[in-house]
């Protein structure tokens, strides 16, 4: 088992490598058209993980797919207003807008679609770390699709690392979204006192917010998340939650 362990991550190394270098030289030829088969063989990766790939990419707005099997490099300098238009198209910042109702889980199916649910996830809470379990749970929440929710969500991430987008926290299974993606203005902290103290958490999330804080939806949204999350198949307690969902 150890050795299969290794094995795989000794794979995940590979696929990393040849994804960072597809993206280096991807990123010295903006606007440069290529064909997905010389891709394929030049770097080495199977055209069915290609694909997944290219999907991520295209959903960041840093890739255009001109047809089946060629696609156009935009570069990575378009994936900051990518996001906000689709922050703004799904209305994201929308205090009155539950998490359910951001993110249906019928519209978190296929790469495409989960990698920018993930992104925008770390919006819709305020955060720049997720535990990546965790958004897998909400984003298959009631389906039973967990474990393969969870498999592609690490792939995607993965993909995202190569892009710079995002970086494991010390926290075990933490994932960052980085700066610029998530700058420090768009993350907000729940004070301690309000942490600790599971009356005062209520009274948070039922009194409206004195003029110049945060909105309380912010603490809403992360209960919110906070039920969906089975901490026995996590393998945490309440007390080893990340501090955004406490």
């Amino acid at each position: 088992m150890k050795e299969d362990s290794a094995s795989q991550r000794e794979k995940q190394k590979i696929f990393k490598v040849s994804v960072t270098n597809l993206v280096n030289m991807l990123e010295s030829h903006p606007g440069k058209s290529f064909g997905i088969p010389s891709l394929c063989s030049s770097f080495k990766i199977k055209r069915r993980r290609f694909y997944d790939i290219v999907n991520v990419f295209v959903s960041l707005g840093c890739c255009q797919k001109l047809n089946l099997d060629r696609v156009e490099w935009l570069g990575k300098s378009q994936i900051s207003n990518h996001i906000l238009t689709m922050r703004k198209e799904k209305e994201i910042d929308r205090p009155e807008i539950s998490l359910d109702s951001l993110f249906p889980v019928e519209t978190c199916v296929g790469v495409s679609n989960l990698t920018i649910n993930f992104v925008l996830l770390f919006y819709a809470l305020k955060s720049n770390k997720i535990d990546i379990r965790m958004a897998g749970q909400f984003l298959s929440r009631g389906t039973g699709r967990y474990k393969t929710t969870l498999c592609k969500l690490y792939q995607i991430n993965l993909i995202l690392a190569t892009l710079g987008m995002t970086s494991k926290s010390s926290e075990l299974c933490s994932i960052v979204l980085r700066n610029p993606y998530m700058k420090n203005e768009d993350v907000y902290k729940i004070p301690k006192e309000i942490q600790k103290d599971s009356i005062m958490s209520i009274l948070y999330l039922l009194n409206k917010p004195e003029p110049g804080t945060v909105n309380s939806y912010v603490v809403q949204r992360r209960y919110e998340m906070k039920s969906y999350v089975n901490a026995d198949s996590l393998s945490m307690s309440d007390d080893s939650l990340p501090d955004f969902l406490l």
